[in-house]
């Protein structure tokens, strides 16, 4: 019987195993991976259309990488509107490639004055911390502030420069020599700005400018030594000394809180004696000054401090004074390309973060308005054809060759569509603000595109981020120190 019902048994259990093969009761495969199309893969989810515009890696810095906009102060003395709306990222035009190896696209890693690493491809940036993704959560108020930069009256700021940076959110503020009295009170003035910019809840620390290039333009408060000018240095012919003065000269201004600097100067002068520039320029060599002034440029950018080489298109062959009257330069676009470019073009190859365009009208290429103002100049020439693509500034419009001839707020318009990002406006409050008003008002018209307005304030908020800009107040400027380190290299030189 055990015999029997063992072999019963046996059949039974083969009898099972045949029927559970029909039913498919077959042990589950091993999960496959979701395709990358699916959520939880790449490109397709929602939400991701800034990785395609920021692939590589950017410099951390002070700045806040807020996502969500902050409350917006009207501009006086227009009624309520809701201006937080938030343009789609369709919207926002990709750059060209450029010359500038600090940012050869717009989708270049921010290097500023120091280089970085880029992140692999593979890791997706974190949300909201792309500067596209900070644009596109930016209020109109706030993207028009970043386009103008502004100077201000007295030792201390007042009510004017408060209202500017808290309800307008300008972008950034330039000191000259009446501002700036002793070192204790220069750094005091500029953590005072900080500290308005920062109780203002602006995410974007300011430009800190002066324009320091030595000899008849030194802006550093008496109690700091002289340095040469460029004049002086280009007799040198030295690019060491030459980078040494540009990197004291970002030392200065580093210690007492400064973080850009209008220099160096790039004119190449033809006529000393008539010529405006005079002893600002290193000389009359085009190649002489590529060299000194890219050395200087370098030196500056050491230090940290953001250096704006000047005057383009070239302001060494006039004799008139823009400050005054409208300069008229009759070169040829040859002349132009083979002397006055040549420093441009060489410190564009070099990395220059920021030009300024000057306020000279060059009939050869524009017999209406001033390069300042010219599309062809801007764009045309220094966007196109000597392949910059980093921030451009103007000249103050509040020079005479601007106020005695155009309106100021339609001339800064009109530079701002010529392709400049960021337009001075150096002095009187209310001419300051009608130029926020018309730039505001031209957006909202069409005449500057929202494309063109985000990628301006996208090269803006990159050269921020690239040195690392922050509200952090700066402490005591040791005065001996600095001293001691300008005369040593002025004594081994």
């Amino acid at each position: 019987m055990k015999k029997y019902h063992s072999l019963l048994m046996s059949l039974l259990v083969a009898f099972l195993f045949t029927i559970s093969g029909c039913f498919g009761f077959d042990p589950p495969a091993p999960e496959e991976t979701a395709p990358s199309h699916q959520p939880g893969g790449h490109s397709d989810q929602p939400g991701n259309t800034e990785q395609s515009e920021q692939s590589t890696h950017e410099k951390g810095s002070g700045i806040e990488d807020q996502t969500g906009s902050q409350p917006d102060t009207e501009y006086p003395p227009e009624g309520k509107e809701d201006d937080s709306e938030k343009e789609n990222q369709s919207e926002i035009g990709n750059g060209k490639p450029s010359g500038n190896m600090n940012e050869t696209s717009e989708n270049a890693q921010d290097k500023g004055g120091k280089s970085e690493e880029p992140e692999p491809d593979n890791e997706p940036e974190a949300p909201g911390k792309s500067i596209p993704a900070v644009v596109q959560n930016m209020t109109l108020n706030e993207k028009i502030g970043q386009l103008v930069m502004v100077g201000v009256n007295g030792t201390q700021p007042g009510s004017h420069i408060k209202a500017l940076i808290r309800d307008y959110h300008v972008g950034g503020i330039i000191l000259y020599g009446k501002n700036i009295e002793t070192a204790g009170q220069t750094v005091q003035f500029l953590n005072q700005l900080k500290s308005i910019n920062d109780k203002a809840n602006n995410p974007f620390p300011l430009f800190l400018s002066v324009d320091q290039e030595g000899g008849r333009v030194e802006r550093m408060p008496d109690a700091i030594e002289e340095l040469p000018s460029q004049g002086k240095v280009g007799k040198a012919g030295d690019p060491g000394f030459a980078r040494q003065i540009g990197q004291l000269i970002g030392t200065e201004l580093s210690a007492f809180g400064f973080n850009m600097d209008f220099a160096p100067v790039l004119d190449v002068i033809r006529d000393p004696e008539t010529s405006v520039i005079g002893d600002r320029s290193f000389g009359s060599d085009s190649q002489l000054v590529s060299e000194l002034g890219v050395a200087a440029m370098k030196g500056i950018a050491s230090e940290n401090v953001i250096p704006v080489v000047k005057h383009f298109p070239g302001y060494g062959e006039v004799s008139t004074n823009a400050h005054t009257g409208l300069p008229v330069a009759k070169v040829s676009l040859e002349r132009l390309q083979n002397v006055d470019w040549v420093p441009y073009q060489k410190a564009i190859a070099n990395g220059a973060d920021v030009v300024m365009v000057t306020h000279i009208l060059l009939p050869k290429l524009n017999t209406d308005y001033p390069a300042s103002m010219s599309q062809k100049v801007i764009t045309g020439m220094l966007r196109d054809k000597l392949g910059f693509d980093g921030v451009v500034i103007t000249d103050d419009m509040t020079m005479g060759a601007i106020k005695e001839n155009y309106k100021i707020d339609q001339a800064a318009v009109r530079s701002v569509k010529a392709g400049a990002d960021i337009v001075l406006v150096a002095f009187n409050y209310n001419q300051q603000i009608s130029v926020l008003h018309a730039l505001k008002q031209a957006v909202k018209d069409g005449e500057i595109s929202k494309e063109q307005l985000n990628r301006n304030v996208r090269r803006i908020l990159r050269l921020k981020r690239g040195y690392g800009l922050t509200n952090s107040p700066e402490g005591k400027v040791d005065v001996d120190r600095l001293n001691h380190q300008i005369r040593t290299v002025l004594e081994t030189n």
